[in-house]
């Protein structure tokens, strides 16, 4: 892509002017040798990441798929650069919030936005 180094410096300052540092923790299935698996939970690593909350507008459709009205709520987000290792499922905990990794979309190895579900407030 035509100039992504510079959108990668773009989004490498917007991360460095409202910097987290997040703890991933990270399970993984790995095969047990007979056929079935095991969860094994990985070491867990740090990322300095950008989140905040957003405002989300979704349909809600009944059983025949007619929109039948909308919901507006805030949604976590999190900004993480294009090599950032984070994937679906990872946890992390932050300003007494238990998050888990509901998507992540990478954006041509840009950056990644990644959508959060607030699991728990502590």
């Amino acid at each position: 892509m035509v100039g992504s180094d510079y959108y990668k410096k773009y989004i490498d300052d917007m991360i460095a002017h409202n910097p987290t540092t997040i703890t991933i923790q990270r399970t993984e299935e790995q095969g047990n040798g007979y056929g079935g698996t095991i969860t094994v939970e990985l070491d867990p690593f740090d990322l300095s990441v950008m989140i905040y909350k957003k405002r989300s507008n979704r349909e809600i459709i009944d059983t025949s798929g007619m929109i039948v009205g909308y919901a507006a709520g805030g949604v976590w987000k999190l900004l993480a650069s294009g090599d950032a290792d984070i994937k679906r499922g990872d946890t992390f905990t932050t300003d007494g919030i238990d998050f888990k990794v509901a998507f992540v979309n990478n954006f041509y190895d840009i950056c990644k936005q990644v959508e959060l579900e607030a699991v728990s407030y502590v």
